[in-house]
Formats: C-alpha cells, structure tokens, sequence
C-alpha cells in the first residue's frame, strides 16, 4: 500500500475475469470474520491457537460410564508439539476411534501423542480411516511424524470397547 495505516486491515474475495471460480450471476454477500493476535514463538502454532475457536469451535459430548463417579477433570488426548492440532475424533466401532491431526509445521516434525490409559493399540490410518502400519505405544504415548505442514490419521483400539455412543 502506498500510505501506512496503523491498525487497518485490508482483506479482499479474489475472483478471476474468467468465470471459472464464480460467474457473476452468482453473486452473494457474505461476512468475514476476523482474529488477530501478536506474541512471540512459532507463528504457525500461534496462528493456528487464534483461529481455532473460529473456524472448529468445540463440541460438547456426553460421555460417561453409568454407575460411575465422572472425575472432576479428564483429557482424552494430548500432544507434545503446539503445532499440532486435532482436527477430529470419529468413533469407529465399539473399541476404534479414528484421530485426524494437523501440522502447521512448513518443515515438518515428530510428535508424541499422549494416549487415553484404556488404549491397547494404535496405527497409522488414512484420512479416511482406512488402516496402515501398527504404530508403537510406549508409555500410552505413540511418535507421529509430519513430512511437512499436513495432515495425519492414527486408528486408537480401546480395551473392552471403552467407547460406547456414537
């Protein structure tokens, strides 16, 4: 821009003239919303903590095991890189749930993933879900590796088909 404007935001819809991407009787309105943070550190893994609660606002689940006290905290999954975020939790079958991940990181990395105590398994897997390579689980933790910024499946089985639900 030829003149600094502090604290402005310019954002556009890009449309080319050939009509491939939106002819133009198809106009609409829209609106466009916007999270804006500064810090220090790894600007994909800021980027990606920013825009999180936008664009995959949490989802809440009723899960409990009748007869049972429910803790006072729980974390299903955890994961020792901030670059990577979980993108999705789909329930396979009774003792399978299926764990999509990302990586904002360009360069790519390897992650321990922190694993609920009820998992006896895990694998890598498509997108989709279809199973791959067995991955090791030591200490309820398994290693997934990122060629670069990208996506990543990994199937979890659970002991006595410690998902029940859908």
């Amino acid at each position: 821009m030829p003149k600094t404007a502090p604290g402005t935001v310019f954002s556009w819809v890009h449309n080319n003239i050939w009509d491939t991407n939106l002819p133009v009787q198809q106009s609409f309105e829209t609106d466009l919303r916007y999270r804006v943070a500064s810090g220090l550190g790894d600007a994909p893994a800021l980027a990606a903590r920013t825009a999180a609660s936008l664009v995959q606002p949490l989802r809440a689940v009723l899960a409990e095991t009748p007869g049972d006290q429910p803790p006072a905290e729980a974390s299903l999954l955890s994961c020792s890189d901030p670059r990577v975020q979980l993108v999705g939790l789909q329930h396979r079958s009774d003792d399978r749930v299926l764990v999509r991940l990302r990586s904002n990181a360009p360069e790519g990395l390897s992650a321990r993933i922190t694993l609920p105590p009820d998992a006896v398994g895990a694998a890598l897997s498509s997108y989709l879900g279809e199973a791959g390579e067995a991955l090791p689980v030591v200490d309820s933790t398994v290693t997934v590796s990122f060629q670069g910024s990208g996506v990543q499946a990994v199937v979890l089985t659970l002991a006595g088909g410690g998902f029940t639900g859908s």
